[in-house]
């Protein structure tokens, strides 16, 4: 130990983590489907990838440690029940009860359809595919409709361990009822007609309509869905954002509670929505400007800058934020459609970029990390540390555990270990890995039954035999040499 020096040290825990989750690995997977015969081709070729990444992922997660019979169990639970509101507006759609429905047959071909297509893609799970080649696809000559194929992928470990988590973690996802969205459009040094529409609504209905359906494609099973609001509805959700937690405590309190007749009785004081305290709120701000105006050429330009923000209502926190950068574009007015639309097309793409990083906004505005220190009193060596360090990885992997070695001694060091979730939860985790083999030499232990923060690292019996026997076979080799 005297040896390591603190460089070292870096060294060996960078080496660790990247070779822990930062890994690409290179696998082979297999995947069968059994299509109908309506099914197109390229309907089975996104069945037959989507089920060989599956045991792809299958084989890394099992490489890596992880529970894989555990990830598939929550993803199917998961994907059932967003596929249920799915059904329910299919069984809607064909006019069909959980009675009548098993007779219907477009109904079940739908039904049919809607569940293997979504559950290809629930859960955007292919992100840790980072590359894929077909070696083979093929159908059987005897059941025709047998497929099958096999891929080579790439896969990014460390992108696999976030998506583990995300499905496996006893810390519960933030779920939004509601997505407000409001938007302000503000003309300067011009005017709606000078733009080419008559009324405003002809501009920003198409906008919103359009921006509705990207927003609610990038927050899929993060909200339930998404409202554009006006004016009177946006001045309501302001109103609901300016009150303190306290307040918002109060009014969903009031708003809840039951009158004797079991109807709820509303607060007529504070007429807020239940249903703000578990959204979001989506504000768009744009000043479109005009400035300059070429009459011979018949010809404007304007300057088109905004920003937006995206709040958490029942937190308060703004959970994303952007100021849009400024451009400038140039139209002929001689044909005012021309003019609408192509204004209209600059400033619907200026926000795509932000939708797309909502999800991973949100998911970043989850409660931080809590932290406690583990002080290992025993160990042989600097790779006694680092085996435990990644044991606790996979084991706490559920809690999000993320031990890193803070500090070393000959006699002591100390480990901090990162984790989510309920600290009692966490004490009584870390207590049921008493006695458990950390790698094929070493197991762990905690000299109190009752402070799992105090922790040994301990060689087998036969391992200590083993490194017994070593040193005093080179003990007698030394004393032969001097003899």
């Amino acid at each position: 130990m005297k040896g390591i020096t603190k460089h070292t040290l870096a060294l060996i825990c960078l080496l660790f983590n990247l070779s822990l989750m930062a890994q690409v690995s290179t696998v082979t997977g297999d995947g069968r489907f059994y299509s109908r015969d309506d099914d197109s081709l390229s309907f089975i070729k996104k069945q037959l990838l989507a089920n060989a990444i599956r045991d792809v992922f299958t084989k890394e997660m099992k490489e890596m440690g992880l529970d894989s019979d555990k990830f598939w169990r929550n993803y199917e639970e998961k994907f059932q029940a967003y596929f249920d509101k799915v059904k329910s507006g299919l069984m809607t759609k064909h006019g069909v009860t959980e009675e009548t429905a098993a007779n219907n047959s477009d109904y079940q071909k739908a039904l049919r359809h809607e569940r293997l297509r979504l559950k290809a893609r629930y859960g955007r799970i292919s992100r840790a595919l980072m590359q894929h080649s077909i070696n083979k696809m093929s159908r059987s000559p005897q059941v025709p409709n047998s497929r099958y194929i096999r891929i080579k992928a790439k896969v990014n470990r460390k992108e696999l361990h976030k998506i583990y988590l995300s499905f496996t973690s006893e810390q519960t996802d933030k779920h939004y009822s509601s997505l407000y969205v409001s938007g302000d459009f503000n003309l300067v040094d011009t005017s709606w007609s000078e733009i080419g529409i008559e009324v405003e609504s002809d501009f920003t209905d198409v906008l919103k309509n359009n921006w509705k359906d990207k927003i609610a494609a990038s927050l899929q099973g993060k909200v339930d869905r998404v409202v554009f609001v006006d004016s009177a509805e946006a001045n309501e959700i302001k109103k609901f954002s300016g009150l303190n937690l306290e307040a918002v405590k109060q009014v969903q309190e009031e708003n809840e509670v039951a009158s004797a007749d079991g109807e709820v009785a509303v607060n007529e004081d504070t007429p807020l929505s239940n249903d703000y305290a578990s959204s979001l709120w989506l504000k768009l701000n744009f000043k479109i400007k005009k400035i300059r105006e070429n009459e011979d050429a018949k010809r404007r330009s304007f300057e088109i800058s905004g920003d937006l923000f995206l709040q958490d209502l029942s937190s308060q926190k703004i959970v994303y934020f952007t100021d849009f950068d400024e451009m400038e574009k140039d139209y002929s007015y001689e044909d005012p459609k021309n003019l609408s639309n192509g204004l209209a097309n600059a400033v619907y793409q200026i926000p795509m970029s932000s939708f797309k990083s909502f999800e991973r906004s949100i998911d970043g505005a989850k409660t931080h990390l809590k932290r406690v220190t583990l002080e290992v009193s025993e160990y042989e060596n600097m790779a006694d540390l680092v085996s435990l360090t990644k044991f606790l990885s996979n084991k706490g992997v559920t809690k999000q555990f993320s031990p890193m070695i803070k500090s070393f001694s000959p006699n002591n060091a100390k480990i901090e270990l990162e984790y989510s979730g309920d600290d009692q939860d966490m004490v009584t985790m870390l207590k049921s890995l008493s006695g458990m083999m950390i790698d094929q030499e070493s197991k762990v232990f905690f000299p109190s039954a009752d402070n799992p923060f105090q922790v040994i690292v301990k060689r087998n019996a036969k391992q200590e035999a083993r490194d017994e026997g070593a040193t005093s076979q080179v003990g007698k080799q030394q004393k032969g040499r001097r003899s």
